[in-house]
């Protein structure tokens, strides 16, 4: 079964970012994995009062070599996170579905949500992905 994806470019996420109509808005993406940090416990705030949550952040670069950092959380942070350390050094192509685009610290952010679903590709050739038409990639 070949599973679409709707990609979008790394230099486009911040002119969506800052459409109100585009904010939210969930988004796939791929690159060569080139970090993986350590997941840490990461103080959050909700209505419900002071929480922690599983974080870790991984960078990703495209074809064009720019780099974009997102951040897996909870059961992402800790399964999908400790296999990806396991093979950082192949570099490794991923696919991430279902990421959003956040501001911290003035730079423009992805991070994964309950929807996110990481595939990892480390037999595929990097002309199949990098292919004529990225932003529809078909993948087995």
């Amino acid at each position: 079964m070949k599973i679409q994806y709707n990609f979008v470019e790394f230099k486009d996420i911040e002119s969506k970012f800052d459409k109100k109509e585009e904010f939210g808005k969930r988004e796939d993406v791929f690159g060569t994995l080139v970090r993986v940090e350590n997941s840490k416990m990461v103080p959050t705030k909700t209505t419900s009062g002071a929480h922690s949550k599983t974080m870790r952040d991984i960078t990703i670069v495209n074809k064009e070599n720019q780099f974009m950092e997102i951040s897996l959380w909870e059961d992402m942070a800790i399964n999908e996170g400790d296999k990806l350390q396991k093979v950082l050094e192949q570099n490794p192509i991923i696919v991430i579905t279902n990421v959003t685009a956040k501001k911290f610290l003035g730079a423009l952010q992805l991070q994964s949500t309950v929807r996110s679903v990481l595939k990892l590709h480390q037999n595929v050739q990097r002309l199949n992905i990098w292919s004529k038409d990225p932003m529809k990639l078909m993948i087995h």
